[in-house]
């Protein structure tokens, strides 16, 4: 059996951070990838206690509490890490989504003003659409009281097909050319996170894969391999005049998986 080139150096170059894989808990069972970590701090502590002799002089410490803390910067927003964040498993699935558009109403010829939404409006039949506002021109919105949607246009009543998506109006009730600001939901797949609140963050193993190099310029491969992180849910998403970044933390914790103090691995190998 060939197996690649092993470790010659021991004073390696780390010249990329690769990816951050995080894993269902002592198995090979991914659950998401982190394929633009910005960066990744692995921060160690332990609790001394000096014990003193005569005159308080030192002679010698007690150690205890090791921890390990591991955090990693997302250049983009992974929501599957996010879920292990929340407690929640990020999935696909079939839910509403709320929308809000502006329309033109326009007279179709018929003595009635038209516009047609660009999704199908979903709920109960007959009440799809849940507000009909008249947009201003300092963009104030002004709700159409005592317009309601039936099942013919008659002044006070205007009709949705979702069919057709069509709307129509009385132009009793509101002007030709006017803009109109309606909401409603419609139904489609969507990738979902909900944060439940009886649920807290998950334990997660991380392996975190980066690249270096020895002074002779020979590559390597380290990884990182973290067995059990027990993930923060203490987090901020920042969304607007900059990038957002997704930031995660996680403490290592003792694996006992059979009978294991390991709290995380390097290993180091050579690439031919």
């Amino acid at each position: 059996m060939h197996l690649p080139s092993i470790i010659a150096e021991d004073n390696i170059l780390i010249t990329e951070l690769d990816t951050i894989t995080g894993y269902r808990p002592n198995t090979d069972v991914p659950k998401y990838v982190i394929e633009e970590p910005q960066k990744c701090s692995i921060a160690h502590d332990e609790q001394i206690t000096d014990l003193t002799g005569k005159a308080g002089v030192l002679i010698g410490t007690l150690k205890k509490g090791k921890s390990v803390k591991i955090s990693y910067s997302n250049g983009l927003l992974s929501f599957a890490a996010m879920g292990s964040q929340l407690g929640v498993k990020y999935a696909v699935q079939e839910d509403t989504l709320q929308e809000r558009e502006v329309l033109i109403l326009t007279e179709n010829g018929s003595g009635q003003l038209a516009a047609t939404t660009t999704f199908q409006a979903c709920g109960t039949i007959g009440a799809e659409i849940a507000s009909v506002a008249a947009v201003g021109q300092n963009k104030s919105f002004a709700l159409l009281e005592g317009v309601v949607q039936g099942a013919s246009v008659a002044p006070g009543t205007f009709t949705y097909d979702p069919a057709t998506k069509e709307l129509l109006f009385d132009p009793a009730d509101i002007p030709a050319d006017t803009r109109v600001a309606v909401t409603y939901r419609r139904v489609a797949q969507v990738g979902m996170l909900e944060n439940d609140a009886t649920k807290y963050a998950a334990t997660d193993r991380w392996v975190i894969d980066a690249l270096g190099k020895d002074p002779c310029g020979k590559e390597y491969r380290v990884q990182i391999d973290a067995n059990q992180v027990d993930v923060s849910g203490t987090f901020t998403l920042d969304i607007g005049d900059t990038q957002t970044v997704q930031n995660v933390e996680g403490r290592c914790v003792k694996s006992g998986c059979g009978g294991s103090d390991s709290l995380y691995r390097v290993k180091v190998i050579g690439l031919e």
